[in-house]
């Protein structure tokens, strides 16, 4: 489908040897990219998902059983991504392949908005780059929020441009100014909904369209007030719906009081990690991560030159207007919030990736290098970015291919296609089946499991089985929320827990330590077991079952005051040593 896509949408070049050479180059991209497809989906389709993705399903699942949102599930983020996600399990179900097909159907409708800014001759290869990138990036970027959040953004974008040029060319009615901006609002207001935070590049997205007609003397200021008022109209309109929503589900005071209590230590939790998860990033995902640089650089510049030469397309006055300086407004805007605003994960920052390469695609004025000696050393540095694209982005995984396509999205081919399994947050498929098998042959039900961390809560899914507290991952909780863990202790004790499951690796085991097992004493911990943990809780519980990472503990008493204890520390590293990501 991307493919033919590509194909329709790629110009037909006049007759020439400039002509002949575009053809040459965009069959050469588009074989590529077939390639690329070929290759990278099945193994795309194959790899798990983020803890986020089984934490939204169980806030879903909770929902159709007439659960109260906030009440009797805790999640601290506004429920657009609910809605959506929820949504897409209706219409797909539940396995994890299928929800990644979705995942890569929005991408590529994002890639085709994207791609309207890029020069035609520049499409195809631009488009090889962003799926070369997303394809074969860590479980932990797709099926997330702020990738599916792009998406509303992308097309409040695209309409964005469509307004600006048509205030620029002409005197449109005020009424369909209004109607069109009312659109765009609505767009961007259901990207408000996923994560707040898109507001930023909306913003800067107006401000950098008002700048430039006014800077060309173009739009009325009776037709620049009907853009404003629209835009205002849709997000109001947009917001009263989710508030209304909110209201009638009874999810209102719940929801009220988490987003202002709960989420004051999550915004001290982000400050005190932000340095050192932006400098994580940017190793982990050389030679990408320097994208965003060079498109902060290029963004910048256009910008600047937009508003002073003015933004009059080549073909003249009645020509389309580039209107670049929108598109590096909004790359800024993502990049500035993602950065500064959000807790900066993989996935909060992978957007502005895919944005800066369209940025760079659209904005970088390439030329073919003047002398042999840049020719070559422009090919050295290309096979350098590529050998760390290889090495960051373990594309030996490509040898997985054949069983991709003969065994499908299991629980082992899930672990062995994922990239991060030293993470505290990234579930291990293959080792929570034995764990899953073990809880449903003791019939556990409803109430009587207790999954101590996010990696640990796909049990609840696969058992079909609610939280035995409103707390689908307590460790991550306290770990989140400081100034709330006694209130998280105390639903722990008063709940019908039976079973806790924990993960090794959250004491700080790497993934093979935490695996050992003792052939003497199968339910032994392993023997680098932090001592300092033995007598804290869970831990001082009866091991009942282990599987690999994970272990199971019959619930005898009540729980220490384990989080108090480490009320005032330092989160606790990760098993690679990395800073957390949630």
């Amino acid at each position: 489908m991307v493919v033919a896509l590509m194909t329709r949408i790629e110009p037909k070049a006049a007759a020439g040897p400039a002509a002949k050479g575009a053809r040459a180059s965009t069959l050469l991209g588009l074989t590529t990219l077939t390639l690329l497809l070929i290759v990278g989906v099945p193994i795309f389709l194959c790899m798990p998902v983020w803890f986020d993705t089984y934490h939204y399903d169980i806030c879903i699942r909770t929902w159709q059983r007439g659960g109260v949102l906030y009440r009797d599930v805790f999640d601290n983020n506004l429920p657009g991504i609910i809605w959506l996600q929820g949504a897409v399990r209706l219409l797909v179900g539940w396995r994890t392949d299928a929800i990644r097909i979705v995942d890569l159907i929005f991408f590529s409708v994002g890639v085709l908005l994207l791609l309207r800014w890029v020069a035609r001759g520049a499409r195809v290869w631009t488009a090889v780059a962003l799926y070369a990138f997303y394809l074969f990036t860590p479980e932990s970027c797709p099926c997330e929020r702020d990738m599916w959040m792009l998406l509303p953004a992308l097309a409040a974008l695209t309409l964005r441009r469509r307004q600006v040029r048509r205030l620029g060319q002409a005197a449109p009615a005020v009424l369909s100014v209004v109607g069109w901006a009312a659109l765009e609002g609505l767009c961007w207001a259901a990207g408000v909904w996923i994560k707040p935070f898109v507001f930023v590049p909306a913003f800067a997205c107006w401000f950098a369209g008002f700048a430039l007609l006014r800077s060309a003397h173009k739009g009325t200021a009776r037709r620049l007030a009907a853009d404003a008022a629209g835009l205002l109209a849709g997000g109001v309109l947009a917001g009263a719906l989710g508030l209304m929503w909110l209201w009638q589900s009874g999810s209102w005071p719940y929801f009220w009081a988490i987003l202002i209590g709960w989420n004051r230590d999550y915004a001290a939790f982000a400050n005190r990690l932000r340095p050192a998860l932006c400098f994580q990033f940017l190793l982990q995902y050389l030679p990408w991560s320097l994208v965003p640089i060079a498109a902060a650089y290029l963004a910048g510049k256009t910008i600047l030159r937009e508003l002073v030469d003015g933004p009059t397309a080549k073909g003249g006055s009645d020509a389309p207007w580039p209107c670049r300086a929108v598109l590096g407004a909004f790359f800024l805007g993502w990049l500035f919030q993602a950065v500064f605003l959000q807790l900066p994960h993989d996935y909060t920052l992978v957007p502005a990736l895919v944005s800066g390469v369209v940025v760079v695609a659209a904005c970088w004025r390439w030329r073919p290098p003047s002398s042999s000696v840049k020719f070559a050393a422009g090919m050295g540095f290309v096979a350098l970015m590529a050998l760390l694209w290889a090495i960051n982005f373990r594309l030996y995984r490509v040898a997985y291919w054949p069983e991709c396509w003969r065994e499908g999205s299991t629980p082992r081919m899930q672990s062995l296609l994922a990239t991060q399994r030293d993470y505290a947050y990234a579930p291990d498929p293959a080792a929570l089946a034995p764990v899953a098998d073990y809880l449903r042959c003791q019939g556990v039900g409803d109430g009587e499991l207790t999954c101590m961390s996010g990696c640990t809560h796909p049990l609840y899914l696969d058992l079909n089985v609610r939280p035995s507290t409103r707390f689908p991952q307590v460790e991550m909780t306290t770990l989140f929320f400081i100034h709330h863990r006694d209130e998280v202790l105390a639903e722990v004790n008063a709940s019908r827990q039976r079973f806790i499951v924990s993960d090794l690796v959250w004491t700080g085991l790497t993934a093979e330590e935490a695996e050992e097992i003792n052939p003497a004493d199968p339910l032994a911990l392993p023997r680098k077991f932090p001592d300092k943990y033995a007598l804290t809780y869970p831990w001082n519980e009866p091991v009942v079952f282990r599987s690999g990472r994970y272990v199971v503990h019959r619930a005898t008493g009540y729980a220490s005051r384990f989080w108090r204890e480490n009320a005032t520390d330092e989160p606790r590293p990760l098993g690679s040593g990395d800073a957390p990501a949630p």
